[in-house]
């Protein structure tokens, strides 16, 4: 059990904080060839955790974070190159044959998101900071209590 911790930790170390703080230092350099590294990462790895949060709901496998810290490390160490050939491998052909199929869901989401209901929303964003939030939680748990109460009296 506390190997799981340890690799369980350890996966997301290696798998989402060491590349973070990589891509951002590459994005601080002025070439560009760290920074196809980094993105070319993360769209491997954002394919991995998508196939993994469907997989995990059906099978179990033994010693799945020590593994998974090994596929890791082989996609992010730049010498092994793993990310790069997984995506010229496997991601780049199996988008080509779905672009036609993927790309009406993101133009749809695209136009959700450059709409006026967007834009206002943005706004109101930036007009009302980051509190809006717990202002916005703080008035559903006032109005949860009101009801509540209400529904205790009748």
């Amino acid at each position: 059990m506390l190997s799981f911790g340890i690799f369980y930790w350890l996966s997301h170390f290696l798998g989402f904080l060491y590349p973070t703080y990589a891509s951002y230092k590459a994005l601080l350099t002025p070439g560009t060839a760290d920074d196809s590294h980094w993105l070319t990462y993360w769209v491997v790895f954002s394919a991995m955790e998508t196939a993994e949060a469907i997989v995990e709901q059906l099978l179990w496998i033994p010693f799945y974070y020590e593994i998974k810290c090994l596929i890791i490390l082989w996609l992010v160490l730049p010498q092994t190159k793993g990310a790069q050939l997984v995506f010229e491998r496997f991601i780049v052909p199996f988008l080509k044959q779905y672009a036609s199929h993927i790309d009406p869901v993101f133009k749809t989401t695209d136009q959700v998101l450059n709409s006026q209901q967007m834009a206002s929303a943005v706004k109101l964003s930036q007009q009302y900071g980051p509190g809006i939030a717990a202002k916005a939680m703080q008035a559903a748990q006032v109005e949860a209590q009101r009801l509540s109460a209400q529904s205790q009296t009748h």
